[in-house]
């Protein structure tokens, strides 16, 4: 379902209909705005979609080699030090990225949810409309299939309606990349100060091998927690 052409068809039949233009032109523009907000909202989830395939791709070799690379039974040279600080750094240019992209979601969904206060005074935008439209049934009925344009406001209120929990569940994900970006600062930061030393001592190696354990293990349930949130959104 294309809820950007939904909007945008339902407004345009307000819009055609001899109408009082007083609450008509404020739920045109409502639906209208609504029909575009969807449109840059869907236009950002696509790119993560095929952006977070394609850094997760990145991740799990990164993840890989650095496992491939490494064991925990073995003391760690000055210059492989530097080969892994140097994969920390490309890890975190990741996390870092796909963090963004999560971000720059939330700020779409907020916008669509914002659009009730902002144009029709109402917390709950969507009701505003159906309402609207139930008054005026007997004037478009002349005109146009209302059953239809209802099928079509009721199919754009169930998007809407998952707009909350949807919103939670990647502002949760972006939790969860703030707290591991933050680690891998960290963790570079500690392995920067270990390039000084001629050898790693084999605690220190440990450390590093469950470090990437554990991103590898956090990398799995992103994919498919991250990714499955936004999936539900694509328009």
């Amino acid at each position: 379902m294309d809820y950007r052409v939904t909007s945008k068809y339902l407004a345009n039949i307000i819009e055609r209909s001899e109408l009082p233009p007083e609450d008509s032109r404020k739920v045109v523009k409502y639906l209208n705005e609504l029909g575009d907000q969807i449109i840059g909202s869907g236009e950002n989830v696509e790119k993560m979609y095929f952006a977070g395939n394609l850094a997760f791709r990145g991740l799990d070799l990164e993840l890989r080699f650095i496992l491939e690379n490494i064991h925990p039974d073995e003391v760690l040279t000055q210059q492989n030090t530097t080969f892994f600080v140097e994969r920390f750094g490309k890890i975190l240019n990741i996390v870092t990225g796909l963090r963004d992209h999560f971000q720059r979601i939330i700020d779409d969904l907020d916008k669509l949810v914002l659009l009730d206060e902002k144009m029709l005074q109402s917390a709950n935008g969507m009701n505003y409309v159906e309402l609207y439209f139930e008054d005026a049934t007997p004037v478009l009925d002349k005109t146009h299939d209302v059953e239809k344009a209802k099928r079509k406001l009721e199919y754009l209120m169930q998007f809407m309606k998952i707009i909350p929990d949807i919103r939670n569940q990647i502002n949760y994900t972006l939790v969860e990349f703030n707290q591991h970006r933050l680690a891998l600062i960290k963790g570079r930061s500690i392995w920067s100060k270990f390039r000084r030393r001629k050898l790693v001592s084999l605690e220190d190696t440990e450390k590093l091998y469950e470090t990437i354990q554990k991103l590898d293990s956090a990398a799995k349930v992103f994919k498919t927690k991250g990714l499955e949130s936004v999936k539900r959104i694509s328009v």
